[in-house]
């Protein structure tokens, strides 16, 4: 159950780098889609572990309004205001990523020590995902 929590908190973090990069929004749409998705499925690979009702209540609401209602929001919202792509960032197309995921990594490195204090479950990957991905969105 551990490598399963793992393996899709690793493939959050290159989806929440996906959206970041992406530059045609119903791309990072789809992308934030499939990136909440996989919340889902770690909501519920941990409510199957700990047997936490509270995890398959957000699991199950986390599918309905982020998987769902949020995307399709987006993407009738993207084709009423007639928008396909982002402007291009300051430093050009591959220094934004580049930036954004080495200050991404550098502060998830130095926060998810004190996340692990804190915690609940000692899980050192999926919390390092967590600040990674936090981090990628701020």
């Amino acid at each position: 159950m551990a490598n399963i929590i793992d393996i899709v908190a690793v493939l959050m973090m290159v989806t929440s780098f996906a959206v970041f990069s992406f530059r045609q929004y119903r791309h990072s749409i789809k992308a934030y889609a499939l990136q909440t998705l996989l919340l889902v499925v770690i909501f519920l690979a941990l409510y199957f572990k700990y047997g936490s009702h509270e995890l398959l209540v957000w699991a199950i609401t986390a599918f309905v309004i982020k998987v769902i209602c949020v995307p399709l929001y987006l993407l009738s919202l993207v084709k009423r205001l007639g928008v396909v792509v982002e402007d291009e960032p300051v430093g050009g197309f591959f220094i934004s990523p580049v930036v954004a995921l080495s200050f991404s990594l550098a502060v998830s490195m130095m926060f998810y020590k004190v996340f692990i204090h804190f915690s609940l479950f000692k899980d050192v990957l999926p919390l390092y995902a967590a600040s990674f991905i936090f981090m990628m969105g701020i």
